[in-house]
């Protein structure tokens, strides 16, 4: 049995409007999906242009965590270039403003440069362990004195390294390489 209505003009019309509000309202929710699924900083084009959102997102996290306390951040980055553009995205898209120590080619311990720099507001960022002519000694000497971080220090540390110097890092310094969780990988 069919009951068959006779539907005025105006009843179309809700109907219609009805179905183009679902409608939109089932795009909105697919460009949101889709949008969600890209991980971007920004947009989809900038995802393409730089992948690391979840990585950066990561490390904004990791840095806005400790609270008054010493914290330690690996980020594992073989690309200068790629290094400069996350640290602006962190400035830009995240608003982290981190004091930036670039190690001098000769530094012997990390404690001794961190008791010779200012101590930072939000966290520290060390670039240059790669380039260090005494690598070997200086993470040796970092193991040894690595207590004496978090009782002096108490801001995120976020040391950006290489593959080779966490190669190192966890052959010479493994106690100090354990307090950081998995390093960050900026690809």
């Amino acid at each position: 049995m069919f009951l068959v209505i006779d539907v005025g003009y105006s009843v179309k019309l809700a109907v219609a409007a009805i179905h183009l509000q679902s409608s939109a309202h089932i795009m909105a929710k697919r460009s949101e999906i889709s949008l969600s699924s890209y991980n971007v900083v920004g947009n989809p084009l900038e995802q393409r242009l730089f992948p690391n959102g979840r990585a950066l997102r990561s490390l904004a996290r990791a840095i806005s965590l400790p609270a008054d306390r010493f914290s330690l951040i690996l980020v594992r980055c073989n690309d200068d270039a790629l290094k400069q553009r996350a640290l602006q995205s962190l400035r830009d898209d995240y608003a982290i403003e981190p004091q930036i120590l670039v190690l001098p080619e000769t530094a012997r311990s990390l404690f001794s440069a961190l008791q010779k720099n200012e101590h930072p507001s939000q966290c520290l960022i060390v670039f240059g362990l790669e380039t260090l002519t005494h690598l070997d000694e200086f993470l040796i000497a970092t193991n040894q004195m690595r207590n004496e971080f978090r009782s002096t220090f108490r801001f995120p540390l976020v040391l950006w390294v290489n593959d080779e110097t966490i190669h190192k890092m966890i052959k010479l310094a493994p106690d100090f390489y354990s307090w950081a969780n998995t390093p960050i990988n900026v690809e």
